[in-house]
């Protein structure tokens, strides 16, 4: 379910006022009370009506994909006096997307008088409360929740198409409510569920886009005028007046008693004629006629009804509701921008469409290097909790951040993405853009597990035990270790793990006995920025070891006179040892 909920306008209409009176509903007394407005996706120019709100007014859009039992039940407990219903009507029904709700579906949820305070109910949408099936819904409502409940028998909206803004089927208990609607008599259009509706249907070289007339709607006489997008679709019409036999675009063999005139008097528009003594008059829909396209590629004919078409009974115009359309949905701009460089990888990817859009079926996913590359994450148009959508916006939530400087791309399945006619995305399947390099806005911190390390004058090459540095990175970035002592030391350290060993070339060269018993070693740390390289100091002191052997010094040969007596010292041997642990011992 997609939900919005904010407070829209601090201005209202006064209560009894005349709805007729353009500056009372732009310049309404301010009253204190609270409502909310339940918005279905998919109306026409529905900013004009819910860009400006009551004071106190709350606002909630839905689509036809939403729980509305919980939906509603939620609105029932919200401490709201009002409850408003805008969206596309018929007799007995109120339209949210593809979905017609009956009174059915808010008696199931009622909470039956006097369990809870149950706010007033009012339905924006053209025709909900006509006829006997409005009646009952009028009265259904209100009985099963002991509410005033209010509708309209014609049309909801623009006057100069027949429309009002003042509902006139109440249940008994019902006063005047006026529209929550500030600019309502700025809105151009009415709520009436429309009373045509095109099907496409694919063809070898296109499709042939069928034009139907709801069942109920009594019509003797047609004018149907559509455009079309000639960069991605071609139509050839042609009719001979003798035989009235046409190409292009054909009347529905059921209609055999009808004329048909088919007219494509500019490129990109055509005009279908049709006119009978015999009354459309069944309860089920009925297929008109038939326009057949040629398509450049897979896009769809982007075909939209004009607003000069109409619907005659006799000489008496039949309310249309809102044009149907074939024109699927584009993309206006994309965040990030298609090919673009420099992403934030946490950021969400967002996609806002040129009208109301919906979940469609299939996959949407994220590969890196190429289109086909490695699948980085998909989602499921349908169910996936990572897609977002909120009115035209689009909004794609990876679990997981992207990686920095990753170039990924984005494809979408056909019919993943629909507007609210059900008319398929049909632009780029994929887009692509590269995510910024790592952020870097912290030095490392540096430490060494020890400051001064023992080493033994004979030790062999390789890890010295205790000459270890550490480094952690606020950033995440990696941190690499080296040694700047000058000149090159008989020591080397692990660029990764911060490990200071002796090279084979240090073990031959280190002795206690030189004049060097100690390396100052300077460690840097460095995240690639070179103001925020860390150093720190570790010495490595030698230690002592017995690996010199004593040097005679005095002499190989003694004397001795041949009287001498057996006590007289004829040699005296004098040694030094470079190591210098103790004195010698001689045998």
């Amino acid at each position: 379910m997609n939900t919005e909920i904010t407070v829209a306008s601090n201005i209202v209409p006064m209560h009894g006022a005349n709805l007729s009176d353009p500056v009372l509903l732009e310049h309404g007394k301010v009253l204190d009370r609270r409502s909310l407005v339940i918005a279905a996706a998919g109306i026409k120019d529905v900013d004009v009506l819910l860009g400006h709100l009551d004071q106190g007014a709350d606002l909630l859009r839905v689509d036809s994909s939403a729980d509305f039992g919980t939906l509603l039940r939620d609105a029932l407990n919200g401490g709201y006096e009002r409850l408003h219903f805008l969206g596309h009507g018929q007799s007995g029904e109120i339209r949210f997307g593809d979905r017609a709700l009956q009174v059915e579906d808010f008696t199931a949820v009622s909470p039956g008088k006097g369990n809870v305070k149950t706010p007033s109910l009012h339905f924006w949408s053209c025709m909900t409360g006509a006829g006997v099936k409005g009646r009952a819904f009028v009265d259904g409502i209100a009985k099963a929740f002991g509410a005033a409940v209010t509708a309209f028998s014609d049309l909801v909206g623009a006057k100069g198409l027949g429309g009002s803004w003042a509902p006139d089927v109440c249940s008994r208990d019902a006063g005047f409510v006026g529209t929550p609607f500030v600019r309502a008599l700025a809105y151009q259009h009415t709520l009436q569920t429309s009373v045509l509706e095109l099907k496409a249907v694919p063809t070898a070289t296109g499709e042939d886009v069928q034009v139907w007339l709801k069942g109920g709607t009594v019509v003797n006489n047609f004018g149907l005028d559509f455009t079309y997008d000639t960069t991605k679709a071609t139509c050839i019409v042609t009719w001979d007046e003798n035989t009235g036999i046409s190409t292009g675009a054909v009347l529905s063999s059921n209609l055999s008693t009808w004329s048909f005139i088919p007219n494509q008097p500019t490129a990109g528009h055509l005009s279908l004629v049709g006119y009978s003594t015999i009354r459309i008059s069944g309860s089920s829909d009925v297929m008109l006629a038939t326009i057949s396209f040629t398509l450049a590629g897979s896009t769809g004919s982007g075909i939209s009804t004009d607003q000069t078409t109409y619907l005659q009974l006799d000489d008496t115009a039949v309310p249309l509701g809102t044009l149907p359309e074939l024109k699927p949905p584009t993309v206006l701009t994309f965040n990030p921008v298609d090919a673009s460089i420099g992403f934030p990888v946490a950021d969400n990817i967002v996609l806002t469409f040129t009208e109301a859009i919906q979940n469609g079926t299939g996959l949407i996913e994220i590969h890196s290097g190429s289109a086909t590359g490695a699948l980085v994450e998909s989602f499921d148009a349908a169910t996936s909790l990572n897609l977002l959508i909120r009115g035209s916006e689009l909004t794609i939530n990876p679990t997981e951040n992207l990686a920095t400087e990753t170039h990924y791309f984005v494809t979408f399945a056909a019919g993943s993405i629909k507007d609210m006619a059900g008319n398929s995305y049909s632009g780029t399947s994929t887009y692509d853009f590269t995510t910024a390099p790592p952020v870097n806005d912290f030095a490392p911190v540096l430490s060494v597990d020890n400051a001064n390390v023992s080493l033994a004058e004979n030790a062999v090459a390789g890890p010295i035990t205790g000459a270890d540095a550490d480094a952690t990175d606020a950033d995440g970035n990696t941190v690499m270790f080296s040694l700047v002592n000058e000149p090159v030391t008989p020591f080397s350290i692990d660029s990764s793990t911060g490990q200071i060993s002796l090279t084979a070339a240090g073990a031959a060269a280190i002795d206690y006995e030189s004049s060097t018993k100690s390396y100052a070693l300077t460690v840097k740390a460095s995240d690639g920025l070179t103001a925020h390289d860390q150093t720190a100091t570790v010495t490595i002191n030698l230690t002592n070891v017995n690996d010199n052997s004593p040097v005679f010094t005095s002499g190989a040969t003694g004397s001795v006179a041949e009287n001498a007596a057996t006590s007289t010292v004829i040699y005296t041997a004098v040694t030094t040892d470079a190591d210098n642990l103790a004195a010698p011992t001689y045998t």
